[in-house]
């Protein structure tokens, strides 16, 4: 459900249905906290991109300063992937 949710706000935004592609991604990132706490391994990469992508959302919609939280966010999750895996997390350079 999370990740239609994610490509359903994909395509929402790329129809420039901003709010509506703000929804559905905030949804996405509300199961996706909840899938990560049951399964963090399963589930951090997944929570980082749908922080990522609401970054943007909300960046469409002139809300800077929330679009810097959910980086910000976005980019501590994916440290602790580095941390945990570096060896799945691929080259950083």
């Amino acid at each position: 459900m999370a990740r239609s949710l994610n490509n359903l706000s994909n395509s929402l935004a790329d129809l420039d249905r901003r709010e509506e592609a703000l929804a559905a991604v905030e949804e996405a990132t509300r199961i996706f906290r909840i899938l990560a706490v049951i399964r963090p391994g399963g589930f951090l990469s997944a929570l980082a991109d749908s922080l990522h992508n609401q970054s943007l959302r909300l960046t469409a919609l002139g809300r800077q300063e929330d679009a810097l939280w959910a980086m910000a966010e976005s980019t501590r999750v994916r440290h602790l992937l580095m941390r945990e895996r570096p060896d799945e997390q691929g080259p950083t350079a």
